[in-house]
């Protein structure tokens, strides 16, 4: 930890001043260590050396108290970045599928998973393959849960997306849940990616359903390969429009690709690929809307870009503060 320092400006900029970095240290193992009484107590004596430390701790709290209410919890500095992928749990060998998914930088889990949570920590993409041959690409910071008991296929997409390749079973089909909205599917391949407001469907191959609190959206007219469909989960409002099909879940190459999203939409989906946190400081700023080719492998960059397009600005507040504001 650092030591004494002068006091600590009032602006956000007073990240610069070590008493300030210090207070966040402090915080950050705090957050870490809850109940290290050692800690603790190193901390009363670094408030006791100097009243700055005291105003800089304050300061510094106010704004780590902020944060997780302007963007999404996120785990704390410790994970790789996209481009680094975390490695494999165990070392695999030989399948096409292994090879390929190594290629595109994602960890293969290699044999078939059973029910339960598959999550993926920031940074992390990995491919599973499920216990009747499908297989799942999850995207870094994402969560499904796996469901195959009493001969049924279902899988709830708790957060982030997924790439799904179904395996074909007519007798039983394959359904994905996310909240009040739920996809089922014969066999075929697609993407489904959960926000905070909206579910978005996009199908590389084959038809695919989507119901939303019981009512089948799509009975008169299933969505067909290069159709992607975006559903607001508070109204049940379905909109459709045309992808590529080679444009699906971008994500698997490592490029985020966004049409017409707020920032405040870009930033968020940013966010599971950031060890720091990004604080959007301006309303205004985040509801304005781009479009653009990312590079996920610099997410801070990529960040960067998005907001100044809008005619904002990024900048660090501390190694794991970012902040975005208008200009």
């Amino acid at each position: 930890m650092r030591g004494d320092a002068p006091a600590a400006p009032g602006a956000l900029a007073a990240a610069a001043d070590p008493a300030w970095q210090a207070a966040m240290d402090f915080l950050l193992a705090l957050e870490q260590r809850p109940d290290d009484a050692a800690l603790q107590a190193r901390l009363q004596r670094w408030l006791a050396a100097d009243p700055a430390h005291v105003s800089a701790y304050e300061e510094a709290r106010a704004l780590s108290d902020l944060a997780p209410q302007l963007a999404p919890a996120m785990p704390w500095p410790g994970a790789v970045a996209p481009g680094r992928r975390a490695a494999p749990r165990r070392r695999l060998l030989g399948s096409a599928a292994a090879l390929a998914a190594a290629a595109a930088g994602i960890a293969w889990l290699g044999r078939p998973a059973g029910d339960g949570l598959l999550e993926t920590a920031t940074g992390e993409i990995r491919a599973v393959e499920l216990a009747d041959g499908s297989r799942v690409t999850l995207d870094t910071g994402s969560a499904i849960r796996v469901d195959f008991s009493d001969g049924a296929r279902r899988v709830a997409l708790l957060r982030g997306q997924a790439f799904f390749a179904v395996a074909a079973d007519a007798a039983r089909p394959f359904a994905v849940a996310a909240g009040a909205a739920e996809v089922r599917v014969l066999g075929t391949r697609f993407a489904l990616r959960r926000g905070a407001a909206d579910l978005e469907l996009a199908v590389e191959e084959g038809r695919v359903g989507l119901a939303f609190a019981g009512r089948d959206l799509t009975e008169a007219a299933p969505l067909l390969a290069g159709a992607r469909a975006r559903l607001d989960l508070g109204s049940g409002a379905l909109r459709r429009e045309a992808v590529p099909p080679a444009a699906v879940a971008a994500w698997r190459q490592g490029r985020l690709v966004v049409e017409r999203w707020t920032v405040a939409e870009v930033l968020a989906e940013l966010q599971r690929y950031l060890r720091a946190r990004i604080w959007l400081r301006d309303a205004a700023l985040g509801a304005q809307r781009v479009h653009g080719s990312y590079d996920l492998a610099r997410p801070e960059a990529a960040a960067a870009a998005v907001v100044e397009t809008a005619g904002g600005r990024l900048r660090r507040v501390t190694p794991w503060l970012l902040l975005a504001e208008a200009r």
